[in-house]
């Protein structure tokens, strides 16, 4: 991964090197920039952890969370059993408990489909669990709803207009 950009070495000429990306695009970097730049390569360890984030609503249980997930990569032979499949909670956020599953591949080129196959499997496992996944939401509190109340002279003024609160 170079400039925040994944991509395959297809070839390295004295001025520049070329990779193709996730896209399919060819991206030509001059090797200064190469050099220059943080560059990371997946491959040389043989292995790569992939994270898959999702949240769950505070009232829920990270254990029970946690114990729905990791029933997911069972015998998945993609994933490396010599390191351990975890889940953790990474943040509280304003809406929801942020957890992330983590699991290692050792075929790179797997990460990205893995991610995007894992994240549907974290969605259908948690909604078939009755497991809350919480989305953003406002809630408002009105003190004097002078604003709610009919316009001057009218019949019915200073009557509270028809309205109902929600759930």
């Amino acid at each position: 991964m170079v400039d925040g950009t994944y991509g395959m070495v297809r070839e390295i000429t004295l001025r520049s090197t070329r990779l193709r990306t996730l896209n399919n695009e060819v991206m030509v970097m001059p090797n200064t920039l190469m050099i220059n730049q943080k560059l990371i390569n997946p491959t040389l360890m043989g292995v790569v952890r992939v994270e898959v984030p999702f949240g769950i609503a505070y009232k829920e249980s990270t254990e029970a969370a946690r114990s729905v997930i990791l029933q997911l990569p069972n015998s998945d032979p993609r994933i490396a059993g010599d390191h351990p499949v975890k889940v953790v909670v990474t943040d509280l956020g304003s809406s929801s408990v942020n957890m992330v599953l983590r699991f290692y591949i050792r075929d790179t080129s797997n990460e990205v489909p893995l991610k995007a196959e894992y994240t549907e499997k974290v969605f259908k496992a948690l909604k078939s669990a009755k497991i809350e996944i919480p989305f953003p939401h406002l809630q408002l509190f009105i003190d004097g709803a002078d604003g709610l109340r009919g316009g001057g002279g009218e019949e019915g003024a200073g009557d509270v207009m028809d309205w109902k609160p929600i759930g």
